[in-house]
């Protein structure tokens, strides 16, 4: 018998964002190209090189991960939603840890902005990449209003 098990945790949070407006020109997957990340000294979340936006987490961390898109959209009534995917293409379900945001509808003449909502809660036993993307909708996605926060535990 043992008594008072403890793991303990290091938590570091992490945000990850667009550096300018991003252009969102066709209805089907587009990947959100996330170019900046700032953090926490000694997190294991990274920007694939060349990857146009693809998130790399560590191995071994457990990651929780909220994220919000805000799309200037071209057409008041579509909506749109946001995606997690793997590198392969397909979409993650909620069975792996990701949660696609439900579309919601606006339809107004002059402002034409709509906010979803995604997460991702994994724990890689490898370096795994991620991919977030919109469907369903075209438009400008803001850069002042899309980013996602990471919350990464690790033991060390």
């Amino acid at each position: 018998m043992s008594y008072k098990n403890l793991t303990t945790y290091v938590t570091r949070f992490i945000e990850v964002y667009l550096s300018s407006d991003q252009s969102i020109s066709s209805d089907s997957a587009t990947l959100v190209d996330f170019d900046t990340i700032r953090g926490d000294s000694g997190h294991g979340v990274s920007l694939v090189s060349g990857g146009n936006g693809r998130i790399r987490l560590s191995a071994n961390n457990h990651y929780y991960i909220r994220g919000i898109t805000a799309l200037d959209k071209d057409s008041a009534s579509a909506p749109f939603s946001a995606r997690w995917y793997d590198t392969s293409g397909t979409e993650l379900t909620a069975a792996a840890g990701a949660f696609r945001s439900h579309p919601t509808y606006f339809s107004g003449s002059n402002d034409q902005y709509e906010s979803v909502y995604n997460q991702l809660i994994v724990n890689p036993t490898s370096d795994t990449d991620y991919d977030l993307k919109i469907d369903g909708e075209t438009g400008t996605l803001k850069s002042d209003g899309s980013f996602l926060i990471i919350i990464e535990m690790s033991e060390s």
